[in-house]
């Protein structure tokens, strides 16, 4: 299964073509979103854009915070408060690592310092 980090969610919104191609080859029900992210598409729409963002969101399935997922996010913060980790991103990484999911990111340089993360490999280049 994969999460897909925010960014892939805004390109996938946008229409982003790679993005949505990739998206398109995996079966959607394999592809899930943590509620951070829906946090924060929420949090960046526009009021034009509510319809819109809520049924892309109900496209994938949804990983809540748990408490397994709050307490490996602080191990995460308190590990890796030196390289900077925001708290979103925290959040995220301790869900696909408590999930066993490969994370879907344009951000690799935000993750890739994370012990045990797996990155889905995009089957072409996204920009």
């Amino acid at each position: 299964m994969i999460l897909i980090d925010t960014n892939i969610v805004i390109g996938c919104f946008r229409g982003n073509e790679a993005i949505l191609s990739e998206l398109l080859k995996n079966d959607l029900s394999s592809i899930g979103i943590s509620s951070v992210t829906i946090c924060e598409m929420y949090s960046g729409m526009r009021k034009t854009e509510k319809r819109k963002t809520i049924e892309l969101l109900r496209k994938f399935s949804k990983f809540l915070i748990s408490e397994n997922i709050s307490k490996k996010t602080e191990s995460l913060c308190l590990e890796y408060f030196q390289k900077g980790l925001a708290l979103p991103d925290a959040l995220i990484a301790a869900t696909a690592l408590e999930n066993n999911l490969q994370l879907f990111t344009l951000n690799k340089k935000d993750f890739d310092f994370i012990e045990g993360i797996k990155f889905y490999k995009p089957s072409q280049k996204i920009i």
